[in-house]
């Protein structure tokens, strides 16, 4: 059984794309691609995770370390200044 959540939430949080332009845009052998791709380049989110150690599912704020301790999402702001998402755009 396809597990289109799963599909969606992937497609969602590597490129920024929404529902709508999943639905209007993307195809099973397109995604088929892209997933064969992840499996030699993963996504940046998984490779970080990757490299933090997680092998598990996360509390709902915290990861999990390779030497067992958890880091906070505190922690990883403090870590990477705060960083808001937000690109300023010269114009």
């Amino acid at each position: 059984m396809i597990d289109w959540g799963e599909i969606y939430v992937n497609l969602m949080t590597a490129f920024g794309w929404t529902w709508e332009y999943i639905d209007d845009n993307m195809t099973l052998p397109r995604y088929y691609e892209i997933s064969r791709q992840w499996e030699k380049w993963p996504p940046m989110h998984l490779a970080v995770l990757a490299y933090m150690g997680y092998t598990e599912k996360p509390s709902e704020d915290s990861v999990s370390k390779k030497d067992g301790n958890e880091i906070s999402v505190g922690d990883l702001q403090q870590i990477f200044g705060g960083v808001s998402g937000n690109l300023k755009v010269n114009r």
